[in-house]
C-alpha cells in the first residue's frame, strides 16, 4: 500500500504465503481483528479496534495502534513492535511476551501482562503519556542503563517506578507492583 487509508468492515485474514506491505505514507484502520498466517510488513500505521493475532511473521518499524474501547487481546508470537499505541479505554490483554523497540505510547487504557507474557522494553524504547488513565498491570522488563521510567500499576491504582541511574553492562531488570 502506498500513500492510502484502508478500512476494512471485518477481519483482516493474511494467509499463510501471503505478503501485506505498509509503506510509511500508508494507514490501515480495522474495526475488527487482524490475523497473520503470512508476512506483514509495516513501516506505516495500523489502527485496530479488534484483537492483534500474529502467528507468523511481522516487521517493520510502523506504528500499531489499538483504539478499541473494551478488551483487546494481543498475540504476538514473541516478536516487537516498532511502535505501539494504546489509544482507548480497556484492557490490553498480552497473550505473548511482547518486545518494544522503539515507542510505547499510553493515551487510555491497561495493558496486561504476567511473567510468561511480558511487555518487554527494549535499550532505546521509549514511553510516552503514561498516566493514572494508561499504563501496565503486571511486569515490565526492560534493557539499558541510564533513567528509566516504568509506567507501572495494579488493578486499582498508577504506580510509576522512576529509576534515575541504571548502571551495568547490559542490564535486564524486571518490575511488578503486586496487589495485596
Amino acid at each position: 500500500m502506498f500513500g492510502y487509508t484502508l478500512t476494512s468492515a471485518q477481519n483482516l485474514l493474511v494467509n499463510d504465503g501471503q505478503i501485506l506491505s505498509l509503506t510509511t505514507e500508508a494507514t490501515l484502520f480495522l474495526p475488527e481483528s487482524l490475523i497473520n498466517d503470512g508476512f506483514l510488513i509495516n513501516q506505516g500505521s495500523i489502527q485496530l479496534e479488534g484483537d492483534w493475532v500474529n502467528q507468523s511473521s511481522y516487521s517493520g518499524d510502523g506504528s500499531v495502534a489499538l483504539v478499541g474501547n473494551g478488551e483487546q487481546l494481543i498475540q504476538h508470537s514473541g516478536q516487537s513492535f516498532g511502535t505501539l499505541k494504546v489509544e482507548n479505554s480497556g484492557l490490553k490483554v498480552l497473550e505473548n511476551s511482547i518486545l518494544i523497540n522503539d515507542t510505547l505510547t499510553l493515551s487510555e487504557g491497561v495493558i496486561v501482562s504476567t511473567r510468561t507474557h511480558l511487555l518487554q522494553l527494549g535499550v532505546e524504547a521509549i514511553v510516552e503519556n503514561a498516566s493514572n488513565l494508561a499504563y501496565v498491570q503486571g511486569p515490565v522488563q526492560f534493557e539499558g542503563t541510564g533513567y528509566q521510567n516504568l509506567p507501572l500499576g495494579t488493578t486499582i491504582a498508577f504506580l510509576p517506578l522512576e529509576l534515575l541511574d541504571v548502571q551495568g553492562v547490559d542490564p535486564v531488570i524486571l518490575a511488578e507492583v503486586i496487589d495485596n
